[in-house]
């Protein structure tokens, strides 16, 4: 199986799994709350995100791979690794008594 194809097939399975993880964020939220807002959020979220794709996805040819890699790391790293870890307290061996 050759490099492209594995990325290409892992790269197929993230999005189902995704995928099935938003249908059941979706089938969730239409129970408890209705489906009228609901598919009303689906509708408005499918539009955002074709818009997204549709003025930052010519983008991406021009942005250098290098500079694209960077932000995907911060990106998916979050905040947790961008800052310095915090230290905790000294704890103290004496007795609460003394």
């Amino acid at each position: 199986m050759s490099t492209d194809l594995l990325v290409v097939v892992t790269v197929f399975v993230a999005c189902a799994v995704e995928a099935v993880e938003a249908l059941t964020i979706v089938l969730a939220v239409g129970i408890v709350r209705g489906w009228r807002s609901t598919l009303i959020g689906v509708a408005a979220a499918s539009l955002v995100l074709l818009a997204v794709v549709a003025v930052l996805g010519p983008a991406l040819r021009v942005i250098p791979i290098s500079a694209l890699r960077v932000v995907v790391t911060l990106a998916s790293a979050g905040p947790t690794r961008t800052r310095a870890p915090a230290r905790s307290a000294p704890r103290s061996t004496a007795s609460p008594a003394e």
